[in-house]
């Protein structure tokens, strides 16, 4: 039997306090509540299971949310055992490279640089061992052939300037743009950089608030420590408390490839307005051309003519900033089988998963508060959770 609207909300843990829309029923957008079920029980099945203490997940159709649910546990910087909320704030990991590159692309849309303008024009400094080649789209594809070089912390100035300092040393590892492989925060720490050079190097922080968090109304986003009122979920989870949330224990801090933190609501509004192509509560916020061009598969030609060799492609199907699904079957991000090739997103170590499928209008966000035991789990959570939402869709 179907649950009724009450019992069902019930059975997802509560309704959404800060979301752009209100809660819809999943029938209003054309989803199956008896199929939605079978991702909400997966969930609560790998909880019970043990495979990690709590988890929360959003979805949207058409812009308006049909899909809240929160259950078990996560650790703060004291204590284990609170219950997981909407208002939790979350190490976003890699997810942050959606974020950064959003941002990178409302300055290239902007005028102030051009994707395919070399970063030296902009970063003297980094010309150094050949690097004259490596192009803004290179940073944002995972092609500029630096993925190995070691990180530390980037909040402020000075830890900013060495981790630069680091990459203008580096020595090319492959010719930028003959493949890819990915950069963890390489890539997305230089495209930032070029937009402090052309917008007069303000803070990272305070170009991301004043260009995208206030007019999105991601008001739990930030590139610097949460502040003291937030509450922090760590993942993965410390063995030892207090842990409070410093560089020694989120070393990406700061850096604009992996160090953001936000609610899961935030998330989902950066989803969604890229779903709406850059409108926002009646505003163009980004232009459509420009968010439509992260979603462009950016080396299609060389995939297409490795497979007609019958090779392994040596790109990926990444756009800028954001992979797509393409033809992949199977895939670490939680992409699924059942999205379109159009679909994007990008996960965050193994705890964080942020999707949306153009075709469908779907986008979803889903967040663990550990990480599953192995890799291979992590993906078969994810891609389960994928493919039963969009097994709801109609």
């Amino acid at each position: 039997m179907v649950m009724d609207r009450r019992r069902f909300m019930m059975a997802l843990g509560g309704v959404g306090l800060s979301l752009w829309r209100p809660l819809v029923d999943p029938s209003e957008v054309d989803v199956d509540e008896k199929k939605l079920k079978s991702a909400t029980d997966w969930i609560q099945e790998k909880i019970a299971e043990r495979l990690f203490p709590g988890a929360a997940i959003l979805a949207a159709r058409s812009g308006k949310p049909f899909l809240e649910g929160y259950w078990g546990s996560f650790c703060d910087v004291e204590e284990r055992d609170n219950p997981v909320g909407p208002d939790v704030v979350h190490m976003l990991y890699s997810f942050s490279k959606g974020v950064t590159s959003t941002l990178v692309v409302s300055a290239e849309a902007d005028g102030l640089f051009d994707y395919d303008d070399s970063v030296h024009e902009y970063i003297p400094e980094f010309r150094k061992k050949g690097k004259d080649v490596v192009t803004v789209r290179h940073l944002l594809t995972h092609s500029a052939g630096l993925p190995s070089v070691p990180a530390s912390h980037a909040l402020g100035e000075e830890a900013w300037q060495r981790n630069l300092q680091a990459l203008c040393e580096a020595e090319l590892e492959w010719p930028p743009g003959s493949r890819t492989a990915y950069h963890g925060w390489q890539g997305m720490f230089l495209a930032a950089e070029v937009v402090r050079r052309v917008t007069g190097m303000q803070s990272w922080e305070t170009i991301c608030q004043e260009r995208l968090f206030k007019p999105l109304g991601t008001d739990s986003f930030t590139f610097e420590a949460p502040p003291p009122s937030a509450t922090v979920s760590l993942t993965p989870q410390p063995k030892e408390l207090p842990c409070p949330v410093t560089p020694q224990r989120f070393g990406l801090m700061g850096h604009p490839g992996g160090g953001c933190f936000g609610t899961i609501h935030d998330m989902l509004k950066l989803l969604q307005l890229h779903l709406q192509d850059g409108v926002w509560v009646g505003k163009q916020l980004i232009s459509t051309k420009a968010l439509r061009a992260m979603r462009k598969v950016q080396f299609a030609q060389e995939i297409a003519a490795a497979k007609k060799r019958k090779e392994s492609p040596a790109h990926e199907y990444w756009g800028l900033g954001w992979l797509l699904r393409g033809d992949t079957k199977r895939h670490w991000f939680g992409f699924g089988k059942r999205l379109s090739p159009k679909a994007f997103g990008h996960a965050g170590i193994d705890t964080v998963m942020g999707i949306a499928d153009p075709e469908r209008e779907l986008c979803l966000a889903f967040l663990t508060t550990h990480s599953p035991p192995t890799q291979e789990m992590t993906v078969e959570i994810r891609n389960g959770v994928t493919d039963r939402i969009a097994e709801a869709v109609r």
